[in-house]
């Protein structure tokens, strides 16, 4: 979502409300997910169910893997987010489920307080390290490009600082090719950290699968 919002609407010049519909399949992804996973849990256990969806969430990104670009198709868009709001809405109950139920009910409140913690410490920790990881190859694609020095020090700042400085470029011929290459460093980055987040996933649906208890031991 962090990446998607800047690709939205810097680079393919959607405004903020597109850029938010166009993530609304996720979240229906995560209702559906959420009205199957009782069942599914009850049928497959909850390690299954925890990592079975963070690896169908996996795919989700596998779709945009194929499909980054600045003029990505629409369907993958879409389908891309419905696909990986599914994953989650598969996952994140049964994960909350087993934090809560492995507690006494006299530390329910810290059990809820390790849950959101969890949760808010690993996407902070998840947009430093993957957004360094753009950032990086994002900036050795944009050092290759011969500018002034001032020009070349906002192209290095951010994807949205290099639109800002160009659009102040009076040679259009200039202007387009600065805008290719800005955002195709843009893109590169995403693609490759998308790849990063793919394997990440699997390993960790894998993880859960292996590690998680397989039966419960108490009511």
């Amino acid at each position: 979502m962090f990446f998607f919002s800047q690709l939205f609407q810097t680079v393919q010049g959607y405004t903020a409300l597109e850029a938010g519909l166009l993530l609304m399949p996720m979240t229906l992804g995560v209702a559906v997910g959420s009205k199957l996973s009782p069942t599914v849990l009850k049928t497959y256990g909850a390690a299954l169910s925890i990592g079975g969806g963070i690896i169908i969430s996996a795919l989700g990104m596998v779709i945009f893997v194929f499909t980054i670009d600045v003029h990505m198709p629409l369907w993958a868009i879409l389908s891309g987010f419905l696909v990986h709001g599914l994953g989650m809405g598969l996952s994140m109950p049964p994960s909350t489920d087993s934090i809560m139920g492995a507690i006494p009910k006299e530390k329910a409140g810290v059990g809820s307080a390790l849950n959101d913690t969890t949760i808010e410490l690993s996407a902070a920790m998840s947009i430093a390290i993957l957004g360094s990881y753009v950032n990086r190859i994002y900036l050795l694609h944009v050092k290759e490009i011969e500018a002034e020095p001032s020009l070349l020090n906002a192209l290095q700042t951010s994807i949205q600082s290099a639109h800002q400085a160009i659009a102040s470029v009076q040679d259009v011929a200039l202007e387009k090719t600065l805008l290719s290459l800005v955002d195709n460093a843009f893109i590169d980055g995403i693609y490759h950290t998308m790849i990063l987040g793919c394997v990440m996933s699997v390993l960790s649906g894998a993880l859960a699968i292996f590690l998680l208890p397989k039966t419960v031991k108490s009511p």
